[in-house]
């Protein structure tokens, strides 16, 4: 990813990153830089799968946005690196089987659409608490730098204590279309100790949600 979206700048001539079909097992956290454009065969069938071995230690996301020099967390933006911006994503599942692995971390990122896609947890059974803690996707923003502009259409969340949680401040997000069953709870927002304000301008529109344990939305 480093060498195909951020050694050339210009964003014109970048080239989109395809998945056929296939479950590719990953043993660290794929870091996804601005202006990514990731494709897969569909959800069933283009599987990026945590997957840890002996020899390896793994990351607490299957996928999480990165800045130019692939830095993260904390570090986003040092070195004069540009923040994640621009990013699509379609066509694919993020699963893992390790315990305490979320799916998707959007870290101080502007601009990402993710479709079709299959957030999957590695729990047996509908949860009937938040003991397991595993969320589909997970929101970090800073005062400096909020998610926004962030979409989820027809994308489906499953066998996760959450579908989409945080108390981070995030503005102009998008969950349409989307299926979300055998879950603790759909939807969390601020419900915890809101950050920087907590959520705003978000929309929930035209979803499913089906064996749900306890809210299919928390606000």
């Amino acid at each position: 990813l480093f060498q195909l979206f951020c050694v050339q700048t210009n964003t014109t001539i970048r080239r989109s990153l395809y998945f056929p079909a296939g479950t590719y097992r990953i043993t660290q956290s794929i870091l996804v830089p601005s202006y990514a454009k990731l494709w897969g065969d569909g959800p069933d069938s283009s599987i990026l799968e945590m997957d840890v071995g002996s020899d390896s230690s793994f990351g607490a996301y299957v996928i999480q946005t990165a800045d130019s020099l692939q830095q993260t967390g904390a570090n986003i933006g040092n070195n004069s690196a540009q923040h994640p911006i621009d990013i699509v994503i379609t066509g694919m599942s993020f699963t893992s089987l390790e315990a305490g692995v979320d799916m998707m971390l959007i870290d101080r990122a502007h601009g990402v659409n993710v479709s079709n896609c299959n957030f999957k947890g590695n729990l047996s059974a509908n949860p009937v608490d938040a003991s397991a803690d595993i969320a589909g996707v997970r929101f970090d923003s800073t005062p400096s730098f909020t998610c926004k502009a962030i979409e989820f259409e027809n994308c489906k969340f499953s066998y996760l204590t959450y579908g989409l949680i945080t108390d981070e401040n995030i503005q102009g997000v998008t969950i349409q279309n989307c299926d979300l069953r055998h879950l603790y709870q759909g939807v969390m927002l601020g419900t915890g100790t809101p950050d920087n304000g907590g959520p705003e301008g978000v929309r929930i529109v035209q979803n499913l949600f089906d064996n749900i344990g306890k809210q299919g939305i928390s606000i």
